[in-house]
């Protein structure tokens, strides 16, 4: 099978501005065959990400 990727980004002040344009823009989108994940780019992971590489620079 061959794959196929695209990009939805959104820009805002906070993150999570800038994740709920993101989330908004899936909506113009056709998901019914797509396979997307909806955790990347969330104040949750973003935090989570940062208070790993803390942990690592200790």
């Amino acid at each position: 099978t061959k794959s196929r990727s695209f990009g939805v980004v959104g820009f805002g002040k906070t993150i999570s501005e800038a994740e709920k344009i993101a989330q908004n823009a899936l909506g113009y989108v056709d998901t019914a065959n797509l396979f997307y994940r909806a955790d990347i780019g969330t104040e949750k992971l973003v935090q989570k990400r940062i208070s790993h590489m803390k942990a690592v620079l200790k």
